[in-house]
């Protein structure tokens, strides 16, 4: 399994490129990090992969077929994306909204087949929401709303999981716990994260992707993405990276 950019660019109407010209590969095996300023086309990249928005120029490829050859209903079940700060105006169970998020995966018409709850029960689980199940959508606070969305995902399994700050409403512990649950999932499926938060950027090693605001992107080996130049040159400001003892970097800026 593999997501594929092939010279992808985009811009927006009357607007400077965005993105240019970006060649890159996902793959299984560990979580991959998305990181850079505000406005330098994070979001705009997670977009286009879930085929929110059409490049400019350049293809996506998942497993080696266009990403714009597969159907609607292809893409939803292959490819999950999870926004930060999602809003839901409706009244639903935690369980309900689990169930909608993952839908794509069950039946069209009649009920749910028991492996189907089954899978339901434990996304509830993995995310410490089997107590809140039948608990309206509307009495969660921030994080406990960012684990039902990402219960859905799972709940889902889809192929490819975009998600954008999916920890920047949970507490330390529920951060945790959510990383760990994302790099199991990244074992046998991509997965791909947007985020600001230095700690979990630390902790990507090789599988760290970079934009800097001017349309340029950067991957490569631990040597260049934690190269503290970088790093002030993308941020505009003076970065120092420490490495630990576990590998992880410690990424600050003066």
């Amino acid at each position: 399994m593999k997501l594929t950019l092939q010279n992808l660019s985009f811009a927006y109407p009357q607007q400077v490129p965005l993105l240019k010209n970006i060649t890159a590969e996902l793959a299984p095996g560990q979580v991959h990090y998305l990181a850079g300023p505000n406005g330098s086309g994070k979001s705009t990249l997670l977009k286009l992969l879930c085929s929110w928005l059409q490049p400019t120029a350049g293809n996506i490829l998942l497993d080696d077929r266009l990403l714009s050859n597969f159907s609607s209903i292809q893409r939803a079940q292959r490819i999950n994306m999870v926004w930060q700060n999602l809003h839901y105006p409706w009244a639903c169970s935690v369980q309900e909204l689990v169930m909608m998020l993952a839908a794509a995966r069950f039946p069209r018409w009649g009920k749910l087949q028991s492996g189907e709850r089954s899978r339901i029960a434990e996304a509830l689980q993995l995310f410490g929401l089997s107590d809140s199940a039948d608990q309206s959508i509307q009495q969660l606070s921030g994080g406990e709303l960012q684990r039902a969305m990402l219960a859905g995902a799972w709940a889902l399994q889809p192929d490819v999981m975009l998600l954008d700050e999916p920890t920047s409403a949970l507490d330390p512990a529920w951060r945790n716990q959510a990383v760990k649950n994302l790099e199991d999932y990244a074992r046998e499926h991509i997965v791909l994260v947007v985020t600001h938060d230095m700690e979990l950027v630390g902790r990507a090693g090789n599988s760290l992707w970079m934009l800097d605001g001017q349309g340029n992107f950067y991957c490569g080996n631990d040597e260049k993405m934690f190269a503290p130049e970088l790093w002030s040159r993308i941020y505009a400001t003076a970065a120092n990276i420490e490495t630990a003892a576990n590998g992880r970097r410690r990424i600050t800026f003066d």
